[in-house]
């Protein structure tokens, strides 16, 4: 890479859940950055075995190219793992022991020219730059979301809605699935890839805040894990970070 990038990846429980369902990862090598947050779905239907499990399954796909990674490849490549994961995760979830289970993903991979981002569900990925701030780039797949889209209701009833957290699109929840995904150019100074967990419970401010200070990429995540737990930290927390020095 021509950019010297700093990254770190972390879930935390919260306060209210049982178990943690989210999970993230971040991996940085000379060719691409990949940083994934997956949140898995299905409680006491093994919803962690689906993220854990998507985020496995693309990590493989792009570590397993022996070609030079470029734009139209790393599409493909995205494309069949994502393909994959949800094939292997809708023909476990008819099982007993697993039966409904899917996972949200939301992924970027940078290369030396440009970035690409994939979602599906309701995690996000936001850029922050010095100049900018923090952007959100995706856009959630929840009946909320749809509904001010089309004009039905507001942001801020949204906001507020009960019905906030149902969700259009997962991975695994039917036979096929659909993705958005993002072209971006490498003019960011990170990338923040969260679940609803985080940003749920802590104000896109308070994120900008944290991004700006003078921590490593590692403190800066766990100060955002914090600051969720400290509002109440209802839900569990993934978040992946890349950050460019």
């Amino acid at each position: 890479m021509q950019r010297i990038i700093k990254g770190a990846s972390l879930t935390d429980i919260g306060l209210k859940r049982n178990k943690n369902e989210d999970a993230a990862s971040v991996s940085i090598n000379d060719d691409y950055c990949l940083a994934i947050v997956a949140d898995g779905i299905g409680g006491h239907r093994k919803g962690e075995v689906a993220s854990d499990m998507t985020i496995g399954i693309v990590s493989n796909h792009l570590s397993n190219v022996t070609k030079t990674l470029n734009l139209s490849r790393v599409k493909k490549v995205i494309k069949t793992a994502i393909k994959d994961a949800n094939k292997e995760i809708n023909d476990l979830s008819v099982k007993p022991d697993y039966l409904d289970m899917g996972t949200t993903l939301v992924l970027s991979v940078i290369l030396p020219d440009k970035t690409y981002v994939a979602n599906i569900g309701d995690s996000r990925l936001y850029t922050f730059s010095q100049s900018k701030g923090l952007e959100k780039i995706t856009v959630d797949h929840t009946y909320v979301e749809y509904m001010v889209r089309i004009g039905k209701m507001t942001r801020e009833e949204a906001m507020n809605s009960p019905q906030k957290n149902v969700l259009l699109n997962a991975i695994g929840i039917n036979p096929s699935v659909y993705y958005d995904d993002y072209i971006l150019d490498n003019n960011y100074d990170a990338l923040l890839l969260c679940s609803d967990g985080l940003y749920n419970m802590v104000s896109e401010k308070e994120i900008n805040s944290v991004l700006l200070d003078v921590l490593t990429s590692e403190e800066k995540c766990r100060k955002l894990v914090d600051l969720a737990n400290s509002h109440g930290g209802v839900d569990n927390i993934g978040i992946s970070l890349l950050e460019v020095k």
